[in-house]
């Protein structure tokens, strides 16, 4: 399945869930080619169709890793909080420790002080959770 034919399953609006068993039945790696759209439709984890999609990312291989970096040069805090809250921490492991550097980044440059203290928190879930798989 190419990319113009599955963007047709994806949803018309924050309410759609129509096509989201159809979208987790295709699957990873065929998804791939969506990362970006997927992701977009949770840039606000209380649109309800962000609950099912985070069920359907966090299937997801390395091949999110880029997408997600994209989302944290951004300046959308909220919308950075809901992918730190919502996705990553269901993402593979090995994902999320390939994300630390970026994550610090994001850490670094954000300038309210209760997203870096959120970040500071996730990042030091993992680093612990990469010092016991070591």
């Amino acid at each position: 399945m190419n990319k113009t034919e599955l963007l047709q399953y994806l949803p018309k609006n924050k309410q759609d869930t129509s096509n989201i068993e159809l979208l987790s039945n295709i699957g990873f790696p065929v998804l791939n080619s969506i990362l970006s759209e997927l992701l977009f439709w949770v840039t606000d984890y209380n649109w309800p169709v962000a609950k099912e999609i985070c069920l359907i990312l966090k299937k997801a291989g390395e091949e999110i890793i880029p997408e997600i970096e994209n989302i944290l040069q951004e300046k959308d805090d909220e919308r950075i909080f809901f992918l730190i809250n919502n996705i990553l921490p269901e993402l593979d492991i090995n994902v999320q420790f390939k994300l630390i550097k970026s994550l610090k980044e994001y850490e670094h440059n954000t300038l309210d002080p209760d997203y870096k203290n959120y970040a500071i928190k996730y990042l030091t879930k993992i680093q612990n959770n990469s010092k016991r798989n070591l």
